[in-house]
């Protein structure tokens, strides 16, 4: 496969030290080499990046790829063997038990904790509006999304945006480390480790709670009385009606895994969707008044599943927000047998296919002016034959996102509550802003903005 000249040893981890040049890179050697481009991560860590809509449809259906790549075996300390990790046969046993977590009825059910902590959310950016202060954008999003999975996923209120936790800071910090391992060849095998890790990852699952006795962790940090339906019932319900499917370590990790992608990939979606609306204020303005339309001077009134479908505009915007700054910057699937391309093309076993949603959606031959914020390229007019999977953010195929329209849900919610209450303004708006593809793709600086009460 084409790709750029790399080093003997270490590939082409030398060249991608810096996280904020890695997406610029990879894009520049897309536009070089072509839509199958290698990468090469140390000594066994061969990757194929696919960028081609009709590459990615063919991988990510195939049942012979269902096993995700090495880089997710460095999550494994953390998360555990979970949904998102798992692969073959208990991957599809699980992927059928947690399903109906997830069906329109339950959904339902999650609406009126979305429109109550969104609503704490406005409440804490109105006394900051008082006090004059220019607001930092992601850590306040993290903190709502933190309430909002905590509660629908554990059963638990941890009034996050009132009280501080560690719990954030701690998944930053991992987040961080694992990225860094996974491009560092030299830190790659398991014996290499940083003690900062194991300390992130203690201090991320006792976030919030007492010292747990070490014989009875899963019960003191998992287990407790709730009012709503929680994802955590759901679990319980089938380890006491299925004969054991689930152990109480199995539980802990799915919870593990929910608590992480259900807080921190929402959370950049809502900043990177405020950071473009602020950008571009002519978007935000057309938002206002779809917003003004359905809910009138009413800001008071709580935001029903019924009103969602109503959000169109809205609806476009977040789209093309996860267009340009797609929560998850990779995806890989691991080749455990040979697997065809096409017929000229024959990936052998022990390669990672990895498929960067962002190369995907910046591609100028799928759509033009790649880099400008453009909400009408997602209208039906205007997507019609275009590739289906030339837009992924929450993956695609037989391991797309089980909790994909959870978070549409909760992002249209938390977004309109914020717009009806606020016109948004960049506090600089000739900064530049530098996106780094960690776990998640976050802004390598605080993205700070100025509210005007509507």
């Amino acid at each position: 496969m084409p790709g750029a000249k790399g080093h003997p040893f270490f590939g082409h981890a030398l060249l991608l030290l810096k996280p904020e040049d890695t997406l610029q890179k990879l894009i520049d050697w897309k536009k070089k080499h072509g839509s199958r481009l290698k990468v090469i991560l140390g000594y066994f860590a061969y990757n194929l990046f696919l960028t081609d809509p009709k590459d990615i449809e063919k991988v990510v259906n195939s049942h012979a790829l269902i096993e995700k790549g090495i880089s997710y075996n460095f999550l494994l300390p953390w998360l555990g063997n979970g949904l998102l990790i798992q692969g073959g046969e208990k991957w599809n046993k699980r992927r059928r038990i947690l399903t109906p977590a997830f069906h329109f009825k339950i959904l339902e059910s999650f609406q009126r904790v979305f429109d109550e902590q969104s609503a704490v959310l406005v409440q804490v950016m109105k006394e900051k509006l008082e006090a004059m202060e220019a607001i930092e954008i992601h850590s306040l999003f993290s903190l709502c999304a933190l309430d909002i999975i905590s509660e629908t996923a554990m059963g638990r209120k941890l009034n996050c945006q009132r009280e501080s936790t560690p719990y954030v800071e701690a998944v930053l910090r991992q987040s961080q480390f694992i990225f860094k391992r996974w491009m560092s060849p030299w830190l790659h095998k398991h014996v290499i480790r940083d003690r900062k890790e194991k300390y992130a990852i203690a201090k991320a699952e006792r976030s919030g709670e007492d010292e747990p006795d070490e014989n009875d962790v899963t019960e003191s940090v998992y287990f407790s009385k709730k009012e709503r339906f929680a994802f955590l019932d759901l679990l319980i319900s089938i380890q006491d009606s299925s004969d054991k499917q689930l152990t109480d370590e199995d539980i802990r990790e799915e919870t593990d895994t929910f608590m992480f992608e259900g807080h921190d990939t929402t959370a950049a979606g809502f900043t990177w969707s405020l950071y473009l609306l602020a950008k571009n204020p002519e978007h935000q303005a057309l938002v206002h008044i779809e917003l003004d339309e359905i809910f009138g001077n009413d800001t008071h009134r709580s935001i029903t599943t019924n009103d969602l479908p109503k959000m169109k505009y809205l609806d476009l915007c977040i789209k093309e927000a996860l267009r340009l700054y797609p929560s998850v910057p990779l995806i890989a699937r691991k080749v455990k047998q040979e697997f065809r391309l096409d017929n000229e093309t024959l990936v052998p076993p022990g390669v990672d296919i990895a498929m960067s949603p962002w190369l995907t959606h910046r591609d100028p031959n799928i759509y033009p002016e790649p880099e400008n914020f453009l909400p009408s390229r997602h209208t039906p007019e205007n997507s019609s034959g275009r590739h289906p999977y030339a837009y992924i953010p929450f993956s695609a195929g037989l391991r797309n996102c089980i909790g994909q329209r959870f978070v549409q849900a909760e992002m249209k919610t938390v977004l309109a509550n914020v717009f009806r209450h606020f016109r948004v303004e960049l506090a600089d708006p000739n900064e530049i802003v530098v996106p780094l593809p960690e776990l998640i793709i976050r802004p390598k600086k605080d993205i700070r903005v100025l509210l005007k009460s509507r």
